[in-house]
């Protein structure tokens, strides 16, 4: 049976102390990797309620001016139908002015 000399188990007592050591650096670091991802993954999700947010801005925008553009179509359509009216009941004045001379 081989003793195990008292340097020995000093050098075997050192080693696993700089292995719990390494142990907690990289179990740190692996704390420290997920805090840092679920920021990033916050971050993230922030950016796209900030583009979902701008995009549903630019679509009520873009409604608006189309609501806009046919509010103006439609009023010029109105305005040209009460023209057309117009010319209509002059007309019938006309013809009925016409009638009148030819009797």
């Amino acid at each position: 049976v081989a003793a195990v000399t008292a340097e020995e188990k000093k050098d075997h007592n050192e080693t696993l102390a700089q292995l719990h050591r390494t142990i907690a650096e990289l179990e740190q670091k692996i704390v420290d990797l997920e805090g840092a991802e679920a920021k990033i993954s916050t971050g993230h999700e922030e950016q796209l309620e900030e583009k979902d947010a701008a995009i549903e801005k630019l679509q009520a925008q873009l409604l608006e001016s189309k609501n806009m553009d046919l509010e103006a179509v439609i009023k010029e359509q109105e305005t040209r139908i009460a023209s057309l009216e117009k010319v209509k009941e002059e007309n019938k004045q006309l013809q009925l002015d016409l009638d009148h001379l030819r009797k």
